[in-house]
């Protein structure tokens, strides 16, 4: 029975991680100025600056060690309520290169870039490499075999 109750306070916690909401304790050191925010539909919020059912959003003006201000309303860091932090980050990594970079690149490192086989520092991601790797064994599969054969012949002299 306890390692029932763990393991489903482990699948909210995660949860609740994946989707950036976060209790008021756990804000600690992760919001900063700025960030915008909104309450957690079904979740108590006492602030008055933002709706309970997470239809609008609002900014954190001010953070200290024991507590933080949400358009000028105050709030504890020990107190049991939750917050959002919304994610900001859904401009496409072309939107994010700056103009100059964006200019600099050619219609297809910028098409490569938009399939993710490489990022926004011109290296292959995991799936560029595996794609690579997957080119480069097709158009080099006769080379392989004839290495293959020499390993070959060379493992038999040696017996």
């Amino acid at each position: 029975m306890q390692i029932t109750v763990i393991v489903e306070n482990l699948r909210i916690h995660l949860r609740y991680k994946i989707m950036a909401i976060y209790e008021y304790q756990e804000l600690k050191g992760v919001i900063k100025v700025g960030h915008r925010i909104r309450a957690v539909p079904g979740k108590n919020n006492p602030c008055n600056k933002i709706k309970n059912d997470g239809s609008d959003e609002a900014s954190i003006t001010e953070v200290n060690d024991t507590r933080f201000f949400i358009n000028g309303c105050l709030h504890s860091f020990d107190s049991g309520h939750f917050l959002e932090i919304i994610n900001k980050s859904n401009l496409t990594i072309m939107q994010k290169l700056n103009a100059m970079m964006r200019r600099l690149l050619d219609a297809d490192t910028k098409k490569l870039i938009k399939a993710g086989l490489i990022n926004g520092d011109l290296l292959l991601t995991d799936e560029g490499k595996e794609s690579l790797t997957a080119i480069v064994f097709e158009k080099n599969k006769a080379e392989l075999l004839i290495l293959a054969d020499e390993i070959i012949a060379e493992g038999e002299k040696q017996k």
